[in-house]
């Protein structure tokens, strides 16, 4: 009905339509108004009764015309419908709307009118960009943090790693999307892990720090196994969900721990136990023999007149000197067996459940063979000694102070007696 007829004929039909509607007839070089309603009038600022039969150019702005014509001479040549979106700045500001050109083929099957729709999308536009400037601010927060985030699907494929990780693991982002999340966990931690992310998948907590529940170590792609910290986090998308994992390297933070970890433990000149760690260990052994009624032995030992090698030949000669002991030590006791610096030039040796007995045994061999090795790796023409004293534990005893008084008399006994030997109480 609308192949035909002017506005006076069309304009009730088209008023009757509750959307912005008008009929153009195509001329030699342009589109001529044939009828629109007063929607359309809305949209274009004018009374419909001014604008009909007029060029489009003539009450349209030329931004607007140029597409429109381009789209409605498409529409006529083609025989197709024609789509498009086009900002529009009224008296109330920018508007969007979508243009929807359908072409109306007459009785001859010819075209040469086009129906023209237009649907306000402001809103949906503004929604948009709303949705775009979330995702792209999202994005970049993302993309600049400084923890790895990875996000992977039910089926653990990993769907999006950010910068940082991508640097952390040394992948590109290409080679590792689509991939397991186990290409990025060493071997064997990939069964924990999954028991893990498993139980996590059927909980209803929604975040979890995994590293509260077990080690996680990520593995990078030059095989490298590094610790890590990590958050784990689920929401639902569509009929399944999603992970999203933020990792922390922490290597440098466990190699801090580790360095206070032997401070706490180890003399830092000679790399052995220090006085802390074998108080520690003589408490830990006066216990387990008061309960379990086993024995175990000390051994306390000094070097003799180290003054003197220390101003003879200097500091550096005697940090090496003692050195030198410790490694001689350590070629010659068991792996249960703790060594260590009591303080200066003392050092103890605790053997667990070991009588005096046998722990004298030991000494002998010490004293006798470990001292010339001590001595050759020595670097003056001194000779070097020391002296020490031995003592067990004994029923009755009920701290530790009692058992080092022992030692103590044991070792000064040994050098009342001409030093280089030793004493047992």
């Amino acid at each position: 009905m609308f192949s035909k007829g002017d506005h006076k004929f069309l304009y009730s039909s088209l008023n009757s339509i509750g959307a912005c509607v008008a009929v153009v007839e195509r001329q030699t070089n342009h589109f001529n108004l044939i009828s629109g309603n007063e929607l359309f009038a809305d949209l274009v600022g004018e009374e419909i009764s001014r604008i009909v039969a007029r060029e489009l150019s003539s009450f349209l702005p030329r931004y607007v015309v140029k597409d429109l014509q381009a789209h409605l001479k498409a529409c006529c040549e083609d025989q197709e419908s024609q789509e498009y979106e086009q900002p529009i700045d009224l008296e109330t500001g920018t508007t969007w709307w979508r243009f929807i050109l359908s072409p109306i083929i007459s009785n001859e099957n010819t075209i040469t009118r086009v129906m023209i729709t237009a649907i306000d999308i402001t809103e949906k536009v503004g929604l948009e960009s709303s949705l775009q400037t979330a995702h792209e601010r999202f994005e970049a927060i993302i993309e600049s943090a400084y923890d790895g985030i990875v996000v992977i699907n039910g089926d653990e494929d990993i769907e999006y790693m950010n910068e940082s990780a991508c640097d952390m693991f040394g992948f590109a982002r290409d080679e590792i999307i689509s991939k397991k999340l186990d290409l990025l966990i060493p071997k064997k931690y990939r069964s924990p892990h999954k028991a893990h992310v498993d139980a996590f998948k059927s909980s209803p907590i929604k975040s979890r720090q995994m590293h509260a529940r077990a080690s996680v170590v990520g593995l990078r792609k030059d095989g490298e196994e590094f610790p890590v910290e990590v958050t784990i986090s689920k929401i639902a998308v569509g009929d399944g969900y999603e992970m999203t994992a933020v990792i922390r390297d922490i290597s440098e933070r466990s190699a801090l721990m580790e360095e206070l970890r032997k401070a706490a433990v180890e003399d830092a000149l000679t790399k052995t136990y220090n006085r802390r760690h074998l108080d520690r260990i003589l408490h830990r052994e006066l216990a387990r023999s008061q309960r379990f009624g086993h024995t175990f032995s000390v051994v306390l030992f000094d070097l003799d007149n180290f003054k003197q090698i220390n101003d003879e030949y200097g500091h550096a000669i005697g940090d090496q000197v003692l050195i030198s002991l410790v490694d001689a030590v350590n070629d010659q006791i068991r792996e249960v067996d703790v060594f260590g610096r009591w303080g200066g030039d003392e050092f103890m040796l605790v053997l667990p459940e070991t009588n005096l007995e046998t722990a004298t045994v030991w000494a002998e061999r010490f004293w006798g063979l470990a001292v010339d090795e001590f001595f050759n790796l020595a670097t003056t023409d001194m000779g070097y000694s020391f002296s020490g004293g031995i003592t067990q534990y004994r029923a009755g005893d009920d701290t530790v102070e009692k058992i080092l008084k022992r030692c103590d008399r044991a070792m000064y006994k040994a050098k009342e007696n001409g030093r280089a030997t030793f004493e047992s109480e």
